[in-house]
């Protein structure tokens, strides 16, 4: 007589319910971490394109020159990498108060521009200038003629590719490229469609 009774062999149920777990759980977490990860990526890419638009609006519409910040003598308020919106000087530079943010020619390096903040206006009209992370002030003085912007407005970090590039510094600017290209695939990736089995 036949027995309906099916031996189970243990040792391979063992073996077949972990295997087939551990990847039914490897996609479920793959499956729970894509929405995320995708969310992150529009979020980084929408801040990079609202900031370079940003840019190129303010320079259509208002007129201010763009200018890439390349070095920490501004800093902690304006950093290497951050780009500052310059506005024309009214009034041929005169009449500006203690606090303004000026571009003026670097007097040490010709043709270089200097971007430091108005410390003190002396009497003849001329400005005491100084970066917020330097101990003391210039050692020079600028006159109203000389300043060929006014800072308007600050675009923090975006103008940091172009320093790398510049300095030669290849590995953040590599990272940066790769980053970017590969947040540009996560966000733009066709969806997979859950499996029938």
């Amino acid at each position: 007589m036949e027995s309906d009774v099916a031996t189970i062999d243990p040792a391979g149920l063992a073996g077949g319910t972990t295997t087939g777990g551990g990847r039914t759980g490897q996609r479920s977490l793959l499956s729970r971490a894509a929405p995320l990860a995708g969310l992150v990526c529009w979020l980084y890419l929408s801040i990079v394109a609202c900031l370079v638009v940003w840019v190129i609006v303010v320079r259509l519409l208002v007129g201010w020159s763009p200018m890439v910040i390349a070095t920490g003598s501004m800093q902690p308020s304006i950093n290497p990498g951050d780009i500052i919106m310059s506005g024309e000087p009214e009034d041929g530079g005169r009449g500006l108060e203690v606090g303004t943010v000026i571009t003026f020619p670097d007097p040490v390096r010709p043709g270089g521009l200097l971007t430091h903040r108005i410390t003190g206006v002396n009497e003849d009209g001329t400005y005491e200038t100084r970066g917020d992370a330097n101990a003391v002030a210039d050692s020079y003085e600028v006159e109203p003629a000389e300043i060929r912007g006014v800072g308007r407005l600050l675009v923090p970090a975006v103008g940091l590719p172009r320093i790398w590039l510049q300095e030669g510094d290849l590995l953040p600017l590599g990272i940066w490229a790769l980053g970017t290209l590969l947040a540009v695939w996560a966000a733009f990736r066709p969806a997979r469609k859950p499996s029938d089995g």
